[in-house]
């Protein structure tokens, strides 16, 4: 009795299996797995991207004009860039407030001149996702440690 060879690959049309070349299971294997190594690569390079401060004022006095524009006039260093609904925001504010940190709040779709930075900040950034937290003129991640580290980096610039 005759017993079947160990193989790898796919069966042949009449169901039994055919022994495959290296380079078939190679070319298989980038075929089916290239498109997971690209896409891994594309977030690991946007998360990397999007943990350096992006420069999003010029000058102080362009973000000390935008928070006067604003009817602010007691200063901070850091900015938030959110709306009503959005839990992220929501999140964040408790956490800075627990954390004992000042903030000017910008909610982007009661105040124009906050919606246009915020379209600035998404321009830079390549993401429209809220919120946005600008640290001194920098465009940081936002979350407590980024911002935090983002203080910590440019003593008031």
């Amino acid at each position: 009795m005759n017993t079947p060879s160990p193989s790898f690959g796919r069966a042949s049309p009449g169901g039994q299996s055919r022994r495959q070349r290296f380079g078939d299971t190679l070319f298989e294997w980038i075929h089916r797995y290239l498109f997971h190594v690209v896409i891994a690569g594309a977030v690991l390079f946007y998360v990397v991207s999007s943990m350096r401060p992006q420069i999003l004022f010029t000058s102080e006095g362009e973000r000390i004009d935008f928070v006067r524009s604003i009817g602010v006039m007691q200063p901070s260093r850091v900015i938030v860039l959110v709306t009503e609904w959005c839990p992220a925001c929501k999140s964040l504010e408790a956490g800075l407030r627990a954390q004992g940190l000042s903030f000017i709040r910008v909610d982007i779709e009661k105040s124009l001149a906050g919606r246009e930075l915020f379209s600035k900040a998404a321009d830079i950034s390549g993401s429209n996702a809220i919120p946005k937290v600008i640290v001194d003129r920098n465009l940081v991640g936002h979350s407590l440690g980024a911002i935090s580290a983002a203080l910590r980096e440019s003593p008031g610039s």
